[in-house]
Formats: C-alpha cells, sequence, structure tokens
C-alpha cells in the first residue's frame, strides 16, 4: 500500500508511537510518506516525509499543497491525526483516495472543560468536526470512552470504530527496587488545565497531611492555572509540602515517575491517560479517576487505585490505601510493571495496528 499518515514529528510521546508505526509498516513492505510541520524537535526518522507549507493551524494554501501531492503519489490510505485531520479528509475524498482514517484521542467534554472562548464558538466548531468526520471511512479511537464519544457526539456509526490504546517505549531494564521509608513522594504530571483536576489533588494532599505529615507531592508541568494552584498550595499552608517543577523534557518525566512512590491522575475527563501507563512502566503504583480511558489502564486493587473524580476526599483516600499493607504495596509495583508489559508496550501496540491496516478493504 501507498499510505499518507500526518502528525507533528518530535520527539513527544504520541509522534514517537507512530514513527514506530510507520517503520513496522515499512518492513512489511509499504511505501509511507509522513505530512508533517517543522520542528527543531525532530529525532531520526527513517521514512520519506514532507512538510505543510504553514504552520499550524492549517490554512487554504496547505489544502492546495495537499491536493496537488495527493495527485501526484496516488495514496491508497491516509491517516490523520491532531491538526491535519480535517484537511486530510477534506482532500481525500476530493482526490477519491479509498481509505481516509481519523485518529480520535481527546474527548470533546475535556475540551469543553479547557475550553476559553465563547459558547457559540464552540458549538460551531463541534458542528464542523461533526460534518467532517462524515468523509472519513474508519476511525481508530485511543480507548472505549473515545469510542463512545465519537458515537455520541459526532454520529460516528459503532462500525466505523476500532480502539487501539496509546503505548509508549520500555526504557527499563529492570523495575527499580522499591522500599518504603521516610517521605512518600506523590508525584503529578500534566498540563495545568481545569480538567486536570490539580486542584483537587492539592486539596486531598492537605487531607493527607492532616492525618500523616509523612508524605509530599511534585507537579511536573505548567499551563494557565499554575499561578492559582500556587495560591491555592500557600492558602492551605503546603508551601513545604506540594512542589511545582514546571515543565521538563519528557525523557526526564520517567525519572520522577522512578523516585515516586505513586503517581497520581485527578482528571475530571480523559480519553486515556499516557502517563498512567509511564508510571506502571517503572513499576510505580496509579492513583486515578474513575473516567474515560483511566479506567481501561489502571485495575483497581491490583496496580492501584480508582476513585471517583473531583473528590479530594475520595482521592485522599486511594492515595492513603496504597500504603495500608507494605507486602501488598510490592505487590502492586510487580503488577505495574507487568500490565505495561502485557498491555501497553510499544512492539505489541503497532503491530496489532499495522495488522488492522493491513486488513482495511481498498
Amino acid at each position: 500500500m501507498n499510505i499518507f499518515l500526518s502528525f507533528t514529528i518530535s520527539k513527544s510521546k504520541v509522534p514517537r508511537q507512530f514513527l514506530a508505526l510507520c517503520d513496522e509498516l515499512t518492513s512489511r513492505g509499504h511505501k509511507v510518506t509522513v505530512i508533517s510541520w517543522k520542528t527543531q524537535d525532530v529525532p531520526n526518522v527513517n521514512v520519506k516525509t514532507v512538510d505543510f507549507p504553514s504552520r499550524r493551524p492549517t490554512k487554504l494554501k496547505d489544502l492546495v499543497f495537499l491536493l496537488k501531492l495527493i495527485k501526484k503519489e496516488r495514496p491508497d490510505l491516509l491517516i490523520a491525526n491532531f491538526g491535519s485531520v480535517n484537511l486530510m479528509l477534506l482532500a481525500g475524498f476530493f482526490m477519491g483516495v479509498p481509505v481516509r482514517v481519523a485518529w480520535y484521542r481527546t474527548l470533546s467534554e475535556a475540551l469543553r472543560h479547557d475550553w476559553r472562548g465563547s459558547n457559540l464558538a464552540f458549538f460551531l466548531l463541534k458542528v464542523r468536526k461533526r460534518l467532517v468526520y462524515k468523509l472519513a471511512t474508519h476511525f481508530v479511537a485511543n480507548s472505549k470512552a473515545a469510542l463512545l464519544d465519537l458515537s455520541k457526539t459526532f454520529a460516528v456509526p459503532l462500525k466505523k470504530i476500532v480502539v487501539f490504546h496509546n503505548a509508549a517505549f520500555d526504557i527499563m531494564e529492570h523495575t527499580n527496587k522499591r522500599e518504603l521509608k521516610g517521605e512518600k513522594k506523590i508525584v503529578f504530571v500534566g498540563r495545568l488545565y481545569p480538567t486536570k483536576g490539580v486542584d483537587v489533588l492539592i486539596r486531598a494532599l492537605d487531607i493527607i497531611v492532616a492525618r500523616n505529615k509523612s508524605y509530599s507531592l511534585i507537579i511536573i508541568g505548567d499551563g494557565p492555572l499554575k499561578s492559582k494552584l500556587e495560591s491555592l498550595s500557600n492558602r492551605l499552608g503546603l508551601s513545604q509540602k506540594c512542589t511545582f517543577i514546571g515543565a521538563v523534557p519528557n525523557d526526564k518525566v520517567v525519572d520522577y515517575f522512578k523516585s515516586a512512590d505513586v503517581a497520581v491522575v485527578p482528571s475530571r475527563n480523559e480519553a486515556f491517560g499516557i502517563v498512567a501507563i509511564e508510571a506502571l512502566m517503572v513499576g510505580t503504583p496509579v492513583v486515578a479517576s474513575r473516567v474515560g480511558g483511566l479506567v481501561e489502564i489502571v485495575r483497581n486493587g491490583i496496580d492501584g487505585f480508582l476513585v471517583e473524580p473531583d473528590s479530594p476526599k475520595a482521592l485522599a483516600k486511594g492515595v492513603l490505601s496504597v500504603f495500608e499493607d507494605e507486602a501488598k504495596y510490592y505487590q502492586m509495583c510487580q503488577n505495574a510493571r507487568q500490565r505495561f508489559l502485557d498491555k501497553f508496550e510499544v512492539s505489541r501496540v503497532v503491530q496489532k495496528q499495522a495488522d488492522w491496516i493491513e486488513s482495511l478493504e481498498l
């Protein structure tokens, strides 16, 4: 097959997974072209790449460019991600590309939580997306929650959707030998946006520290809520227990998970939650909200706990429960590592994705 796959090439998590998929497809004899945006953060790429003429968001000249490229190369299949979905589906439809795949990875409710424009603008964007999605022949959702959102919000027929979870590269030769002693470290990694629920986590820390002062929280990430969250921490008297690190390089995130005793994902909405599988990879138990794709990652009581969202009390109880039984804690660490290897290691996932792509009827 001749395949066009569009995403921003970078060293971040999801693009690296797509590059692995490109390598897998190429190894099977398919021709793969990646259509991307110019970026300085470019890893070594083993497939042909072409850049859109303008930066995101896409513009009319990008559509003209893509139409000409399709006419010249005659791809059998288009796979669209992120900011290229509308453009790829439109161009693919008008140029008669047989298979047009849209990859769906963010819940509409999560977008609504973080939306800072008018209600009318959000409604119009949703209507536009619903119309564009009619041009796709297939959809990939990164969780069952995303599948249901596609069906409910955009009226996509279930028969058009397949679920493939996000994956991560295994960088561990072995899991850390853990030993619980002294202060227990809680780690959060993510954008500081309303949907991520960091305010809930800080309030939960207040409850935890009131019961047991041998806990501390490290918050890794940046976003528009940072100053408000710092103010909340100070107001609750947690300045010595809550540390804001800011954004760190992707390859350093895992180091924080390695040193943590528990990772927390307190999202109000979450299509998947790739930070959860990164924590599992290094054998760190995860306490996560019982929402979206997180329920497909964390097994309650086995490699972490699932708690009610938007509840500091429930979140505090979940974190404290991780450490109630030391022997069970160490077993959770082992379970977490094995869960990652069995379900979310990238080579396993991309092989299944490539099998599915090869099964599509042209």
